[in-house]
């Protein structure tokens, strides 16, 4: 589409469906805390991962505010635990695949790195 020729990480699908919306005013509904991704947005759900005790952030949050859904673009490490979806085996989402392992529940309390370059707390 001519859109990706002049602005290569605009994604396409999502400004034509922009476009659309707009053209035929479609209303939509705000969430603000509807997803987590990248982890230097500020407009995304992270205030509320942030609100977490670090010793409690791997454990069950049941009736508190918290982001929707988890947009795995980035690696994600912290201490020796590790997810980067291009890492997962073809058979990720079948049946016959393994469960992956659940984190300690204190894994707040581990140094955290953004790409595996730098670190951040």
């Amino acid at each position: 589409p001519r859109v990706h020729e002049q602005l290569p990480s605009l994604m396409a699908e999502m400004y034509a469906y922009c476009s659309a919306a707009a053209h035929l005013g479609l209303n939509h509904q705000v969430f603000d805390h509807g997803m987590v991704s990248a982890t230097d947005d500020d407009w995304e759900g992270w205030p509320f991962i942030d609100a977490i005790p670090e010793a409690e952030v791997c454990g069950e949050h049941v009736g508190q505010k918290m982001p929707l859904v988890i947009h795995y673009c980035q690696r994600y490490i912290v201490g020796g635990w590790k997810f980067a979806k291009w890492q997962q085996p073809q058979d990720f989402f079948t049946c016959g695949s393994p469960l992956m392992k659940i984190p300690p529940p204190d894994l707040g309390t581990n140094l955290w790195k953004n790409n595996e370059k730098e670190s951040m707390k």
